[in-house]
């Protein structure tokens, strides 16, 4: 495949995705509220953003549709934006910069832990869907993968972090994809009845792969993704709206631990989706549902969600709550902590 170096323009559009309204919180940050890009370096208990960093470029207006941080680096860090490009910082947020990479949609976005110049990142480029390797930091890119039509988006991407030369993703037209060569060639491995949204690799046993699909089932692979088979009736016991899920993750340090949320709000299985159990959260979900969910990677008791314009954490496994309100029409997305340094969090924003 040809290799591209594009560079990115600044033109950005808004993404209309749920999430708008007001949960009571007990802070308000001061920092200029437009930008949907923050920062927390005291583990999630305050939230920090900067506008206008040294008087370079406007990221006020931009809508966050993927998060990545480095495993060796807890600093550098990348955000993928509905508008063309990829922003990059290497101070903990306290400066962004734009890669030369402009694609638009970029939803699907990692790095590869044991090399954190590797970088993968999808995108939509002359009306097709992409993904796209830089192997110098997001200074250049080479296409590594295309969608057969104009129309298709890769909408999941995930590294695996045990093997990181295997990579997972997932178009809209229903098929999940995967790469045991860092994307040199792939195969189609799973083909849903509607289209995987994320896909999460067990930290432990990376043999044990999850995707959820857009109208909410929850499917699983024992082998790798040689077979996937769906699970999301297992959930029913505890929740009769499995279709407004929004997101899953698996847990940093125990294997085997799967959490879901959305419109049933926040729930963990220890079993593999076996079986599962409602964490008790602060606000209603059928109002504001469950949109980004982080877990510590050295603590699973600490746990911290986003719901509308708000963050919740908890460091006692959900039994007990403290609230961060952001005054933003735009709702949180994304919450990642950086694996080598706890405190440090990245929470990104999107219409």
């Amino acid at each position: 495949m040809r290799k591209i170096l594009v560079t990115l323009g600044v033109g950005l559009s808004v993404l209309a995705l749920a999430g708008c309204g007001t949960a009571p919180a007990n802070k308000t940050p001061t920092a200029n509220p437009n930008n949907a890009l923050w920062t927390s370096t005291d583990a999630g208990k305050t939230w920090v953003n900067n506008f206008l960093p040294n008087g370079k470029i406007d990221i006020s207006g931009i809508d966050v549709l993927s998060l990545a941080i480095s495993s060796i680096n807890a600093k550098n860090a990348y955000a993928g934006l509905k508008g063309p490009g990829i922003l990059k910082t290497a101070d903990g947020g306290q400066n962004w910069e734009y890669l030369p990479f402009q694609p638009q949609k970029v939803y699907g976005l990692d790095i590869d832990p044991t090399d954190d110049r590797v970088i993968y990142a999808s995108g939509v480029w002359q009306s097709r869907g992409k993904i796209f390797k830089s192997i110098d930091a997001g200074v250049n890119w080479k296409e590594i993968y295309t969608t057969a039509a104009n129309g298709p988006l890769v909408i999941a991407l995930v590294v695996d972090k045990k093997s990181p030369n295997i990579v997972y993703a997932a178009t809209s037209d229903n098929q999940m994809i995967k790469s045991a060569d860092g994307g040199a060639t792939w195969k189609n491995i799973f083909s849903p009845v509607s289209p995987i949204i994320r896909i999460v690799v067990d930290k432990i046993d990376d043999n044990l792969v999850y995707g959820l699909t857009v109208s909410g089932d929850l499917v699983k692979s024992n082998d790798g993704g040689q077979t996937f088979a769906s699970i999301a009736k297992n959930m029913s016991t505890i929740s009769n709206n499995i279709a407004g899920l929004d997101l899953i993750e698996t847990d940093p340090t125990n294997g085997g631990w799967l959490y879901a949320g959305g419109q049933p709000g926040l729930l963990l299985s220890k079993d593999g989706g076996a079986t599962w159990a409602k964490i008790q959260i602060l606000n209603n979900p059928q109002t504001y549902p469950v949109k980004a969910l982080a877990i510590n990677p050295t603590n699973s008791r600490e746990l911290i969600y986003g719901a509308a314009q708000a963050a919740y954490r908890s460091t006692d496994g959900g039994v007990n709550w403290t609230a961060f309100q952001f005054n933003l029409s735009k709702g949180v997305n994304l919450i990642r902590y950086a694996t080598t340094d706890p405190t440090q969090l990245y929470l990104g924003f999107s219409k």
